[in-house]
């Protein structure tokens, strides 16, 4: 792991740079918590490019700090649900396709370290939410 500080005075910041960070995102979050700081963690893909403008277009993504687009899923008895009602209430919520069992493990961990509401969907067969209509994963 590597730390790259950025000066700026009052507004300055480190940047946390490395491999398996989420395992460490407790520990690394917690001098932030009392402070007007910002944390994101992502992999090494990058933000998808706009295809239209987006002043102009809304362009759904699931790219961390986007508005979450609407896609309806279902529920083990059929009840239909949006993607929307999934999200929101004043929580932090985490929503993940198969193989997304590592970042609810590693968000319940953090949400349990930091003390805060962290909700958490893995949405596919077998799982809570059923995506029938491939909505979700177009």
């Amino acid at each position: 792991m590597r730390k790259v500080h950025v000066d700026l005075g009052a507004r300055s910041y480190d940047i946390v740079i490395g491999t398996a960070i989420i395992d460490d995102c407790a520990t690394l979050l917690r001098p932030l918590l009392h402070r007007m700081k910002v944390a994101i963690v992502t992999d090494d893909q990058d933000e998808p490019v706009f295809t239209k403008d987006a002043e102009l277009h809304y362009q759904p993504t699931t790219w961390p700090g986007a508005r979450i687009p609407h896609a309806w899923v279902f529920d083990a008895i059929g009840g239909k649900h949006s993607t929307l009602d999934l999200v929101g209430g004043g929580k932090f919520t985490l929503l993940t396709g198969l193989g997304g069992e590592a970042w609810v493990e590693a968000a319940n961990t953090v949400g349990d370290a930091l003390g805060i509401e962290l909700a958490s969907h893995v949405i596919g067969p077998r799982q809570a939410f059923v995506d029938h209509t491939g909505d979700w994963a177009r």
